[in-house]
């Protein structure tokens, strides 16, 4: 719910309703989104809504990845990129470096999923998934770390939204449709496996 809700707030930034409430009314539609098409459609539905979602993300992604190497290399060209000096060191950056593990895993979901898949194609999912996600996030980290000055933005959980307005303005809106894209994804999958989940937790007693 907390990720819903931070990632849905990216939306109504670019509303004129930009507060809280509205983006917890928000996350709850997408919620009662989710909860009308699995009680009335099945796992099926939900499994089509989340292919679609994924593959709109991804294609954004890859325009993000895109339009943030132009940038990049036209700031190599003209010998603007910056070079920012650590700021963390020692135990704290490794620790730090050890948050990336974080924002890659996840894709515990296809375990719960035995009645769908075999056990190959759910261990190949996880693998792929986790593979993906971390050569985008090493690849998008590279392109960003270099063209922007400390301090040039503030920190928030909407600062990319910035960034990449800074890049080309047609991104923003981009990245909020991936934003939603992916988290509504996440939803949908994590919805799928905790029913996996409760049926293996209670031995069969309970099946979604």
């Amino acid at each position: 719910t907390h990720y819903s809700y931070t990632t849905l707030s990216l939306a109504v930034t670019l509303t004129e309703d930009d507060d809280r409430l509205h983006a917890r009314l928000l996350t709850s539609a997408a919620f009662l989104v989710i909860l009308f098409v699995g009680w009335f459609r099945g796992f099926g539905a939900l499994e089509r809504m989340e292919q679609i979602s994924v593959s709109v993300k991804l294609s954004i992604i890859l325009g993000l990845i895109v339009g943030l190497a132009i940038y990049f290399f036209k700031a190599a060209g003209g010998d603007e990129l910056v070079f920012n000096a650590p700021s963390v060191t020692g135990v704290s950056a490794v620790t730090l470096l050890f948050g990336l593990i974080v924002t890659v895993q996840g894709f515990e979901t296809s375990r719960y999923l035995g009645e769908e898949y075999t056990a190959k194609i759910r261990i190949a999912s996880m693998h792929w998934a986790q593979w993906i996600s971390s050569g985008i996030y090493i690849i998008y980290i590279l392109l960003m770390a270099y063209v922007f000055k400390r301090g040039e933005l503030k920190l928030e959980e909407t600062a990319i939204i910035g960034m990449m307005d800074i890049v080309a303005p047609i991104l923003p809106a981009l990245l909020v449709v991936a934003a939603l894209s992916a988290q509504f994804s996440a939803a949908v999958a994590d919805t799928s496996g905790s029913g996996g989940l409760l049926d293996e937790l209670t031995k069969g007693k309970v099946n979604p």
